[in-house]
């Protein structure tokens, strides 16, 4: 009896995996590619395929006939106008591309003699290798069309793919910039995590154009991830290693500089300044120390003048200088008005004077750099100044 049942348990898996690889023939030669797809996808996971690599393989081949169909109405297109389904021309490589690799983890293990021969690999190398690396100019296409999630599909198994026997020779690889725009397409999608993984993969590109794009949504994308304050912690953490490793972007440094300050770590920021000496926001991070932390106003207003005109912190530290000589102003009033009537000596109040000046000139030039208030609110400090200049000339 029991003989009688293994039998019948045999049979039955006989004709489960027979049905699993007929299913894939089948598939095969299903025209619509929505539906060839759904008939195949049951047999690519099910234990009972016994020929995995070419079950994959055979998704490769539908996914390609729909690719080259579009790819074809494309180029016929360029002459007559016709439109033709660009999101599915490059999702349909994106499968194509995915069962490939896949494809090729089967292919690459021994056969029932112990030997491994490829049977697929060098046709999806050939196949794929020119549409893989056209494609991303038109994943740039998708972006600026809002097809994010698309475009993200085609760029992560773009770059995941490189690590594929399939490609892992292909020089230049483009990992960096297909990387880029992984990234872009992730942060449009606001899923903040991916990107800054893919923007940090494109700055080890040699294009000073790559890195900067990568730069622009990266620090973007790492502060949209602050939600605790471990993230705050993880995020000065991955400032430190971006600014490690490229030690003069000061891209990273501000950033850095920043929440540092913000958090009121200073003698992390005091340690920042200190390996960057003669770095221009070393003289403006030192400069705000010494304003709103040390109260040492002739040191700030010192650091700020550090900054030459033609740098592009000279705005900020102007208005801060500015904000520095206001303070010197206050600072000089009480500390030598007298305590009954408020008057100065005649040298202490000429020589408040002279502080005031300098302070509203300060302001002054603040109104040139900003005389809409975009960056910097001036006009209530710069009336003070002229009001007390004006009750000193009387």
């Amino acid at each position: 009896m029991k003989k009688v049942m293994m039998m019948a348990l045999m049979a039955a898996a006989a004709t489960t995996a027979f049905a699993q690889d007929d299913l894939v023939k089948q598939a095969s030669r299903v025209d619509d590619y929505a539906q060839a797809v759904e008939m195949i996808t049951p047999a690519l996971t099910n234990a009972a395929t016994v020929d995995k690599a070419k079950a994959w393989n055979t998704l490769a081949d539908i996914a390609m006939r729909k690719y080259n169909k579009e790819d074809e109405a494309r180029l016929t297109g360029s002459v007559t106008n016709a439109k033709f389904d660009q999101v599915g021309m490059v999702a349909a490589f994106t499968t194509a591309l995915n069962a490939a690799v896949k494809c090729d983890e089967f292919d690459q293990l021994p056969n029932e003699k112990g030997k491994i021969k490829p049977r697929f690999h060098k046709g999806n190398v050939s196949r794929m290798k020119q549409p893989r690396v056209a494609l991303i100019n038109t994943g740039i296409d998708l972006i600026n069309a809002q097809e994010n999630e698309t475009a993200l599909a085609f760029y992560e198994a773009f770059v995941s793919s490189a690590k594929s026997p399939l490609f892992a020779e292909e020089k230049p690889s483009y990992v960096e910039l297909a990387s880029l725009y992984a990234g872009i397409s992730a942060y449009n999608l606001k899923k903040y995590d991916v990107a800054k993984n893919y923007l940090t993969i494109a700055l080890n590109d040699t294009a000073q154009e790559v890195k900067a794009q990568a730069q622009r949504y990266l620090l973007p994308s790492m502060a949209s991830t602050l939600k605790t304050p471990q993230d705050t912690v993880n995020y000065i953490n991955d400032l430190k290693g971006l600014l490690t490793a490229n030690p003069d972007n000061t891209q990273f440094y501000g950033a850095l500089g920043d929440i540092l300050y913000q958090t009121n770590k200073i003698d992390e920021l005091r340690a920042l300044t200190a390996a960057h000496p003669t770095s221009e926001l070393s003289y403006f991070y030192n400069g705000l120390i010494a304003l709103d932390i040390d109260k040492k106003n002739d040191v700030a207003i010192s650091e700020f003048s550090k900054i030459p005109s033609s740098s592009v912190f000279n705005p900020i530290a102007t208005y801060n200088r500015a904000r520095a000589r206001y303070a010197l102003v206050a600072e000089f009033a009480e500390q030598n008005s007298d305590a009954r009537t408020g008057r100065m000596t005649p040298a202490n109040e000429a020589k408040y004077k002279e502080l005031v000046i300098a302070a509203k000139n300060e302001f002054e030039k603040v109104k040139e750099l900003d005389p809409n208030q975009e960056s910097f609110r001036w006009q209530y400090l710069l009336q003070n100044l002229t009001d007390v200049l004006g009750e000193l000339n009387k």
